[in-house]
């Protein structure tokens, strides 16, 4: 039993309690005592939590008990002849003003902080994708993102999802959004899940934002049919570079102009044939003919998350690099090509052709 108690009344607690009351004129509650039993079970339960938002008595955790105390506050001045119930009244209003004060988010308030208010360009880049978004479609995403969509009749916070994810049709994701439920990290990592996956296709991209649909299979613009060591097989690849307004959109011939500064998205798509013997690292290249390299990206397939040396036969991953064009890019056309070699000895690994790169596109800056 004391350890319940020590929990109920620590300081913590009663901070929370403290900041519930202070806007309520601290006491007036007490004066409809009686009312306020009816609250105890829920602000017991709520206390007791292990979550520092629950027994904090933040967000909409204390819902379900402020109506009860604010019954308890007009009933208890309520008790008090007219002039007693002015000044009680008086008193409630300074109290209200002075928890405003102290605790209030909203404009005049201390911990009022004017840069959640403004709509940035990333917050107009997430309506843009939630635009994108069929009518009738079920989706699931985080909790930014909810209320957005909260007109539709099936729209799930992300992971909770009662009818099952293979049941979905959409996922709208954002690096730059609350990750909660879970950590960063670890949303990062459910993040690569998804795009790694090529069952799951990616229907637009813009500032770290992702719209997913599930639709079975992601198909490549460009098919190939190019095997390394009788055990990577790349079966096509895309590529895409980004517009004005930063979405990505895909390139549909191997001769491609490009700005400096702009971003290009390449996706490559492996299919396992065996389990690779050794660790085997995927670099995508920007390179003259003479091999010199104005822009790289090295990685372990799907960004990272599906090493070679987990893969399964028939197992499929789509792996996405990122290249920045550089200023220092000249007037003439460069190679867009793709290696592979070992993580560990760094020896270059041959394809079944014999040769050590694959050319995937011709790329031309366009200079200002």
């Amino acid at each position: 039993p004391l350890i319940l108690v020590r929990q109920l009344f620590g300081v913590d607690r009663l901070e929370a309690i403290g900041r519930l009351l202070l806007p309520l004129g601290i006491f007036l509650p007490f004066l409809a005592a009686d009312w306020l039993l009816i609250a105890v079970p829920s602000l017991m339960l709520l206390l007791l939590s292990g979550d520092a938002e629950m027994y904090g008595l933040l967000k909409w955790y204390p819902a379900t008990i402020l109506p009860v105390f604010f019954a308890a506050t007009a009933v208890g001045i309520s008790r008090f002849p007219g002039s007693r119930a002015r000044w009680l009244i008086v008193w409630l209003l300074f109290a209200t003003v002075l928890g405003y004060w102290l605790y209030s988010p909203l404009p005049g308030g201390r911990d009022y902080e004017p840069a959640l208010y403004e709509v940035t360009d990333h917050d107009r880049r997430g309506l843009q994708m939630v635009e994108r978004v069929p009518t009738g479609a079920s989706i699931a995403t985080q909790p930014h993102y909810v209320p957005h969509l909260a007109h539709r009749e099936n729209v799930f916070h992300y992971p909770w999802i009662k009818i099952g994810q293979e049941n979905v049709d959409y996922f709208l994701f954002d690096r730059q959004s609350s990750p909660y439920p879970f950590a960063p990290d670890e949303f990062g990592h459910e993040l690569t899940r998804f795009l790694a996956d090529p069952a799951f296709t990616v229907v637009a991209e813009t500032d770290d934002i992702f719209l997913l649909q599930q639709s079975g299979s992601s198909e490549p613009a460009f098919a190939t049919e190019l095997t390394a060591e009788d055990t990577m097989l790349l079966y096509g690849f895309d590529i895409a570079q980004q517009d004005e307004e930063g979405l990505y959109q895909e390139v549909g011939q191997q001769s491609l102009t490009v700005e400096p500064g702009q971003r290009l998205k390449v996706t490559l798509y492996w299919e396992a044939l065996e389990a690779p013997e050794a660790e085997r690292t995927v670099s995508v290249r920007l390179a003259d003919g003479s091999g010199w390299l104005f822009a790289q990206h090295d990685g372990l397939p799907g960004m990272g998350s599906q090493p070679t040396s987990w893969w399964q036969p028939g197992q499929k991953i789509r792996d996405i690099h990122y290249l920045d064009i550089p200023e220092t890019l000249a007037a003439e056309p460069v190679n867009l090509e793709l290696l592979l070699y070992d993580t560990f000895t760094q020896e270059n690994i041959p394809w079944e052709n014999g040769d050590e790169k694959v050319p995937l596109a011709e790329v031309t800056p366009l200079l200002r």
